[in-house]
């Protein structure tokens, strides 16, 4: 499906292969925690993981090992 008008061209383009900001994946959770989940929303998750010491950690050991 495209993005955007009718028009050859119109909207935006696709993103370039393996170059996506956001990358789908699936967990499971208890029913409970799915229901949470669904009235609150997700986007909190992303911002609590990144701020956890065990993430920053392992950022810190990907991007020594990039140098």
């Amino acid at each position: 499906m495209k993005h955007g008008g009718s028009r050859d061209g119109a909207g935006r383009p696709p993103s370039p292969e393996g170059q996506a900001r956001i990358v789908r994946k699936s967990l499971r959770v208890s029913k409970e925690v799915g229901e949470y989940l669904d009235e609150t929303g997700t986007g909190w998750v992303e911002d609590v993981i990144r701020n956890s010491k065990h993430f920053q950690d392992w950022q810190a050991r990907q991007q020594s090992t990039q140098d």
